[in-house]
Formats: C-alpha cells, sequence, structure tokens
C-alpha cells in the first residue's frame, strides 16, 4: 500500500503546536510538510487522469501548470503553498511567525478536499 500524503499533513499540524521545539524551525517544516501533502495528492491526481510525471527539478512547476487546467483554483493554491514553502526552507533572513503556518495547513486542507 503507497505512502498516505495526507498524513503529512496531520504531521503539519501536530508540530505546528508542539511545544517541544523552538518556534520559528517547527514552522518552516511544518509549512514545508503542509505543501508536499497537497502537492502529492495533486501529482497522484493527475497521474491517475494520465499524465506523466519524470523525476526532474521542474516537477513542481510541471503539477501546478497542469493543474491549471483541472482545477485553476487549486492550482493556485499549490503555486501559493510553493512560494510559502520555498521561503520557509530556503530564505533564511524571513521571519516564520506561526499565522503564515496556519494558513498554509488550512490552504493545504483545502487542497486535500476531494474538490480535485
Amino acid at each position: 500500500m503507497p505512502f498516505d500524503p495526507c498524513l503529512l499533513l496531520s504531521l503539519s499540524s501536530a508540530l505546528s503546536e508542539d511545544p517541544n521545539y523552538e518556534d520559528e524551525s517547527k514552522y518552516r517544516t511544518s509549512i514545508s510538510r503542509a505543501y508536499y501533502a497537497a502537492f502529492l495528492v495533486a501529482r497522484s491526481y493527475l497521474e491517475s487522469a494520465g499524465y506523466n510525471f519524470p523525476p526532474d527539478s521542474n516537477v513542481h512547476k510541471k503539477v501546478i501548470d497542469y493543474m491549471k487546467n483541472k482545477n485553476s483554483f487549486i492550482s493556485n493554491l499549490l503555486f501559493s503553498l510553493r512560494d510559502k514553502r520555498n521561503k520557509a526552507d530556503y530564505n533564511l533572513d524571513a521571519q516564520i511567525k506561526k499565522g503564515i503556518t496556519i494558513s498554509s495547513i488550512k490552504s493545504a486542507q483545502m487542497g486535500l478536499s476531494p474538490k480535485i
């Protein structure tokens, strides 16, 4: 049985509230996991519809672009989540606060809904 990416969102939510970790590091990780949950669900959905995604550096952009044809709301949501994830993962000067983490989790929850 394949891994359920929704578990990444559960981890993201639990981590964002866990008092055992430093705030900014848990918020950055939580945003990243929320994005990947939504991304993996969208990619799986597109693959089930016949799209193929060879593993390369453009797979994230391709999923977002292909999703525009299926559901522009989800495409925009993924684009926004990816932007937040990139900031959280790569921009060490950015201050990552709880609000953006909660927003990312809620966006990912919308992306995981059966509305795709």
